[in-house]
């Protein structure tokens, strides 16, 4: 396969900063129902031996998926906004 001058392998298409807003927004809604999700879960398996390792585990990744949609809240101009879950 022959390149031709200039052209890149790998050509990103751009995304509209609407776009991006709206994933974004559809994200957090997402974390929101999960977040509270996994509080009720939490509730349902107080006590259980060894639960509280897994609802660490998951309440870790909540936190890690919130700061990505922030970056990418940032990102398109949007507002910083983090959804908010029981500990």
């Amino acid at each position: 396969m022959v390149k031709s001058e200039g052209s890149s392998p790998h050509r990103r298409k751009s995304v509209s900063k609407e776009s991006v807003s709206k994933a974004t927004s559809e994200l957090n809604n997402l974390l929101q129902i999960i977040s509270g999700t996994s509080a009720e879960i939490g509730n349902l398996w107080e006590g259980c031996e060894g639960s509280e390792q897994y609802l660490n585990m998951l309440r870790s990744s909540i936190d890690r998926a919130e700061a990505v949609a922030a970056q990418l809240a940032e990102q398109a101009g949007g507002a910083n906004q983090k959804s908010t879950h029981a500990s």
